[in-house]
């Protein structure tokens, strides 16, 4: 029997009622989540905005960086696809985060426990999908390292 269904048995048979202190301790949960939302969603946003400029921006830049003083072509492109690509994956925890906060809120105010029930799994959304991002960084990094490491020894 896996942890996750014996949570959900030992909750069926036992109810879990929240007292006061609890309810206030979720609720600055949920505004601290709602705010961090907002400002999830508004930084996304920049980094479209950026990654759609990001060409005229580079090229007023004096000194492009490379040997020959100009970068090559296509550059440009990729990098704007780069930070497209970065917003979209920053938006799904944004998401998540802004439906934990919007629910919670919403449910601690009616008293609708299936409303916190899904605000909780929005919440755990948040946290697996960090996790999940977490370990797929973290195996780019080792990858670098070693690509690294075997290059500097063929050298």
């Amino acid at each position: 029997m896996t942890e996750e269904n014996q949570v959900t048995e030992t909750t069926t048979t036992n109810a879990i009622s929240l007292n006061a202190q609890a309810k206030s301790f979720l609720y600055e949960t949920a505004k601290w989540s709602h705010f961090l939302a907002i400002l999830g969603y508004v930084l996304t946003g920049l980094m479209v905005v950026l990654a759609l400029f990001l060409g005229s921006f580079m090229a007023l830049l004096p000194g492009n960086a490379m040997a020959g003083g100009e970068i090559p072509a296509g550059v440009n492109i990729f990098m704007s696809f780069i930070y497209i690509v970065v917003a979209i994956i920053y938006l799904i925890p944004t998401t998540y985060l802004f439906r934990f906060a919007k629910g919670a809120k919403s449910a601690l105010k009616n008293g609708d426990e299936i409303q916190l029930a899904k605000a909780l799994e929005n919440q755990k959304s948040v946290y697996k999908f960090m996790g999940i991002f977490m370990i797929i960084t973290i195996g780019f990094y080792v990858l670098a390292a070693l690509v690294g490491f075997l290059t500097a020894m063929m050298v």
